[in-house]
């Protein structure tokens, strides 16, 4: 259920705030203390990706590549998990594409796992404390 919420809002989060004040505001509301028990947290993020897979599959508001990214990330943080959100380009020619996708120890959650190949990304991930100017 709440990742049926979730897409939308954050959809609408990234749209009213923009994408860093978003994920920092999120990031303080939803962070959990974690343990590092790598291989649990492994199977929840990977069984947390499916539920908003599911979701954006068959709720009214389906969302975009970064609304579904930032609706497993935040998913994630509220159970102590530490995900990263990537973003990568690509040029086809006469176009430009961008996607959004979430790695969890160099894992992605919800996407291809060769992903970072396809698209350019960013040598970092993407998280409240990078900066855009």
């Amino acid at each position: 259920m709440l990742a049926v919420v979730g897409l939308p809002v954050s959809a609408l989060g990234v749209r009213l705030f923009g994408l860093r004040r978003w994920m920092g505001f999120v990031e303080r509301a939803m962070t959990r203390p974690g343990s590092p028990r790598a291989a649990e947290d492994l199977k929840l993020a990977t069984a947390t990706g499916r539920v908003v897979a599911i979701a954006s599959r068959h709720a009214p508001y389906r969302g975009n590549c970064l609304s579904r990214s930032l609706t497993l990330w935040w998913l994630l943080l509220g159970q102590g998990i530490r995900s990263d959100l990537r973003i990568g380009v690509t040029r086809p020619p006469g176009q430009f594409s961008a996607h959004a996708w979430i790695e969890y120890q160099g894992i992605v959650l919800n996407d291809r796992q060769d992903v970072g190949r396809r698209y350019s990304t960013f040598d970092r991930p993407i998280n409240s404390a990078v900066r855009f100017v």
